[in-house]
């Protein structure tokens, strides 16, 4: 990839297709400023599930995850290597396919099944609405559908449906229960679908969504970001806090898109996929890996010329002044969240394979060096000085709330009990709890299940009068009408 990388831009048709009334474009992959730096963050992320796997190859199970894990990690390199709107596509139902299977496996009670389900429902009506969002906007040229031809009129459903697959628009969450995935097939089952959907957003125009509809989708978009680093800084359980770091992250890509700085977008992704491995991989770090993670997490902040700088820049574009204080106030959260989860995280044990103390520091070193050689090389305009006056008093109001829990311990406190805020101590839901079910879409899935039910109910009754004693003679008149009918048309 680090080759490649010199070759920028290559292109690769998979399937030439004849005449289509839908899509004239023909399946291709383009390796080029926009894909290769998510590519570089996933074959990584994949490279290192198989370097961390030795020591949990007990199983025939474990050897089964692992070849899941490399058949997803294929599909969203297709996905983000997508050279137009139909390889994506593609690329996206194919990957679903393979989560949702993963998932369904893994699913041990009712419940867990029916969440599944309910998870890749919004998925599969994000990719819908991608598709018609495509079509419609190609269709005045010809159906030959690009990434660059994409009108404002049918650009909002487009971001829309990347929003729903990320959980931005409606705030939901969009994955299943962490608690039967391990940490690497876990991180992957997580990164793989925001990669492949956040590369769109750095392809798309800057002029992609009308100026009227700009407003509201930032609102929408804000109220994401708020509450995700919110949630992410009071959750005790790093992997049920991990859902929220990814909401958090993707609603500040489409900032940056509502902002007029799509491409830009490609330094919170990337920050996004390598992050989240150095912190979500592994279960400890010892002194080497803690020294690594707490660089990375400078490289985040957006200093001057680091990985994040670019990022930075997008979030509180020139223009719109008015993201500076919920941007300041969310990234204090999320990087406040990073330093605790960093502070935290248990040594390694004595008594581990001895394969484990060479591969977790190697594998944290690779990571955390791809982070930054990547945001800094990755793509034109990658290095950039930032707002300097907008990361400094971040960075150091950051030191300052460490320093200031270290003397006092009140802000651990406030994190520790900040249990109360999601659920009551009889555990009813809390306040946060009780928003995000104001806002999310288990009211559309109650309604749903409830129309289900309906149509189930009414098929079961039919069943029962056709099979019941009288059913032949029922059989015989809808037989009957139905000639009718045939015969009144035709005449």
């Amino acid at each position: 990839m680090l080759v490649l990388r010199l070759q920028l831009p290559s292109a690769l048709t998979l399937l030439k297709w004849s005449d289509s009334s839908i899509f004239n474009s023909s399946p291709a992959l383009i390796l080029d400023y926009s894909s290769w730096g998510f590519s570089f963050a996933l074959v990584t992320l994949v490279l290192l599930i198989v370097l961390l796997s030795p020591g949990q190859m007990r199983s025939r199970a474990e050897v089964i995850n692992l070849s899941g894990s490399l058949a997803l990690g294929g599909l969203a390199l297709v996905a983000v290597l997508a050279a137009n709107p139909i390889t994506l596509l593609l690329g996206w139902a194919s990957m679903d396919f393979v989560e949702l299977l993963i998932f369904t496996r893994r699913s041990e009670k009712v419940d867990q099944l029916r969440r599944t389900i309910r998870v890749y429902s919004s998925r599969v009506t994000g990719l819908i609405l991608a598709f018609w969002a495509f079509v419609m906007g190609s269709r005045a040229i010809g159906f030959n559908t690009s990434f660059d031809n994409i009108s404002p009129q049918v650009g909002v459903f487009l971001l829309i449906s990347i929003g729903l697959r990320l959980g931005v628009f409606p705030l939901h969450l969009p994955f299943t229960v962490e608690t039967n995935v391990r940490r690497g097939q876990g991180t992957l089952l997580r990164m793989a679908p925001a990669a492949s959907a956040l590369v769109v957003l750095s392809r798309l125009p800057s002029t992609t969504v009308a100026p009227g509809l700009e407003i509201w989708l930032s609102i929408f978009a804000a109220i994401a970001l708020m509450y995700s680093s919110i949630r992410w800084l009071l959750e005790k359980d790093e992997l049920l806090a991990r859902p929220y770091w990814i909401i958090s992250l993707s609603a500040s890509a489409i900032i940056c898109v509502l902002t007029g700085s799509p491409f830009l977008s490609l330094s919170w992704g990337i920050s996004l996929v390598f992050l989240s491995s150095a912190l979500f991989l592994f279960d400890s770090y010892n002194r080497f890996m803690r020294i690594l993670a707490w660089i990375g997490l400078i490289n985040f902040i957006g200093l001057p010329f680091t990985a994040n700088s670019s990022g930075i820049q997008a979030l509180a574009a020139e223009g719109h002044f008015y993201w500076i204080i919920p941007a300041f106030i969310a990234l204090l959260f999320l990087v406040y969240g990073i330093a605790d989860r960093i502070k935290s995280k248990p040594g390694m044990p004595p008594r581990q394979e001895q394969i484990t103390y060479l591969v977790y520091p190697l594998s944290m070193l690779l990571l955390i060096s791809s982070f930054i050689v990547t945001g800094l090389f990755g793509w034109r305009g990658s290095r950039v000085e930032g707002i300097w006056w907008f990361t400094i008093p971040l960075f150091v109001t950051c030191i300052a709330l460490i320093v200031w829990n270290y003397k006092t311990g009140i802000i651990d406190k406030f994190i520790h009990q900040g249990d109360s805020y999601i659920h009551t101590s009889s555990d009813a839901p809390g306040v946060l709890t009780m928003f995000q079910k104001a806002i999310n879409l288990d009211w559309v899935y109650s309604i749903v299940q409830v129309i289900l039910k309906g149509v189930n109910v009414s098929i079961s009754r039919v069943e029962s009068i056709l099979e019941g004693q009288g059913g032949f003679l029922w059989a015989v008149l809808i037989f009957v009408l139905f000639l009718a009918f045939i015969q009144i048309r035709g005449g």
